[in-house]
């Protein structure tokens, strides 16, 4: 009896141990389950995730700054080629600037980095901004940096402590490529910017004339300088439909060149179109530059009104009398006149009306050049109808530019027509047209 009572409490003490040991090993693999998932949620947090920069105001803010550095770069190579001094003195004063250049940038440069002569690539080029992403880390707000100079490109990081109005820079010469911006940033580890001369943030607040103005000549200067670039800005289906190949857009630019010009904006609009702002401009010659913004100085647009139809013409056309989308048609036929636009003209006249009187483009072309006017607006005189056809008198007067004026004691010279349209399926349309009294 007392035997079998202690082999019922050995099995009970070796019963205890076992389940023991099985609570150990359980608890121990739920610590690991638990680490691991701790660890997976770490790796998650850790990445640092970036978009594109959407306020203009922004933007410039922080192109102002990538400007003022390159300045500073532009010290470490300055060209005197220009001044009227002797070899020796220009040699002085290119040291003089050099040290110069070196101090502003000890200034603006993150503190790891010293290696100034470096950046000698960059001094005297045109350079000009791709693309401008933004992170948070530390809370300072992180700018990555696309730069195209000479057909090449660079990135730059710039650190903005909004709190102490300070920013630090860090150029690509620090980072091998973009890939390990990541990790350099988490090593930096920067968490405030101190305040110096050189390194102050100052904001840039543009109204929206002033946003279009900057959209308006970044268009401009691609015309100039990078036609290849100025045509892939279009938008594609646009481009295809007004154009077809760069050639074509090559020699439209060559045709117009002089009514290009830089100068103030005459109209400007702004409007919300949900997935993109739409800037609409019109220079003194009344051409019309629409960009559709999806984040600051990331566009595409159209050139004309006629071409491709818009959000807002398509909504007032669809609501309009037979009278008022005849107008607006004759108002895209104008504007196309204008432009020189001669194949979408002919695109729109009547197949029988263009076998009897125009057999090519060149015909009504030359009718165009010797009846009309450089520039012509459109006045609405006497509408009616005839079955399902629109008869409109419409009188084309010559639009004056700048510095031009009427001779005087005349009035402005002008051109009747008689034009007949037949409205089609959504906002397409046919026509013909003869000189009127």
């Amino acid at each position: 009896m007392e035997k079998a009572k202690r082999l019922i409490i050995l099995s009970i003490i070796i019963l205890f141990i076992v389940i023991m040991m099985l609570v150990v090993i359980i608890i121990n693999l739920n610590k690991e389950n638990k680490n691991e998932d701790k660890k997976e949620i770490i790796n998650t947090n850790s990445y640092i995730t970036s978009s594109l920069v959407k306020d203009e105001n922004e933007f410039f803010t922080i192109k102002r700054i990538v400007n003022k550095y390159y300045g500073y770069v532009n010290y470490l190579d300055y060209n005197f080629a220009q001044v009227q001094l002797k070899d020796d003195d220009k040699n002085n004063l290119k040291e003089q600037y050099f040290e110069k250049g070196k101090e502003f940038l000890k200034d603006i440069l993150i503190d790891e980095y010293t290696q100034t002569e470096d950046l000698l690539k960059y001094a005297n080029k045109k350079i000009n901004i791709t693309k401008m992403e933004k992170c948070n880390y530390n809370n300072l707000d992180i700018y990555i940096v696309n730069i195209e100079y000479d057909k090449e490109s660079t990135d730059i990081v710039v650190f903005s402590d909004y709190s102490n109005s300070t920013y630090s820079i860090m150029p690509k010469e620090y980072f091998n490529d973009i890939e390990n911006i990541q990790s350099i940033i988490k090593n930096l580890d920067i968490k405030y910017i101190d305040k110096n001369k050189n390194n102050e943030i100052k904001k840039v607040e543009l109204t929206d004339q002033q946003i279009c103005l900057q959209y308006y000549s970044d268009y401009i200067d691609l015309i100039k300088n990078n036609q290849e670039k100025a045509y892939e800005k279009l938008d594609e289906s646009y481009r295809e439909k007004r154009f077809g190949s760069l050639d074509n857009f090559k020699k439209y630019i060559k045709e117009n060149l002089n009514d290009i010009s830089i100068d103030m904006l005459s109209k400007y609009q702004v409007k919300d179109q949900n997935e993109y702002n739409e800037y609409m401009c019109v220079d003194k010659n009344g051409r019309y530059y629409i960009f559709n913004v999806t984040s600051a100085m990331n566009y595409t647009l159209f050139l004309d009104t006629y071409t491709v139809d818009l959000p807002e013409f398509i909504e007032e056309y669809n609501s309009a009398s037979n009278q008022k989308k005849m107008a607006l048609n004759i108002n895209k036929i104008i504007s196309a006149i204008n432009q020189k636009d001669y194949e979408y003209v002919y695109s729109k006249l009547d197949e029988t009306f263009k076998q009897n009187y125009y057999n090519n483009q060149e015909s009504l072309e030359a009718f165009i050049k010797e009846n009309l006017f450089n520039k012509n607006k459109a006045s609405f005189q006497e509408y009616s109808s005839e079955q399902n056809l629109g008869i409109y008198k419409v009188r084309i007067e010559k639009e004056y530019q700048d510095g031009e004026q009427a001779p005087e004691g005349k009035n402005a010279e002008f051109q009747n027509l008689n034009i007949i349209m037949k409205l089609g399926q959504g906002t397409d349309f046919f026509m013909s047209f003869s000189i009127g009294e």
